[in-house]
């Protein structure tokens, strides 16, 4: 069986609304988003784990899973 295979390279998918920025009823998303700010400094990967293990903050409670 010859022909076009459905996903394949140069396929046209269809295109996704342009208005990214409406809830679906009609009206205009509005997000007032301000940064982020922390109470206490952040902790340094080589500093030691703020849990009182004693080893460094990397090898501890940042470790990356």
């Amino acid at each position: 069986a010859t022909g076009p295979v459905p996903g394949r390279h140069g396929e046209r998918k269809p295109a996704l609304s342009d208005d990214v920025s409406s809830n679906g009823d009609g009206s205009d998303l509005k997000l007032d988003l301000a940064p982020v700010r922390r109470d206490t400094p952040k902790v340094g990967r080589n500093e030691p784990c703020p849990c009182g293990s004693g080893k460094k903050f990397k090898n501890c409670c940042g470790r990356v899973a």
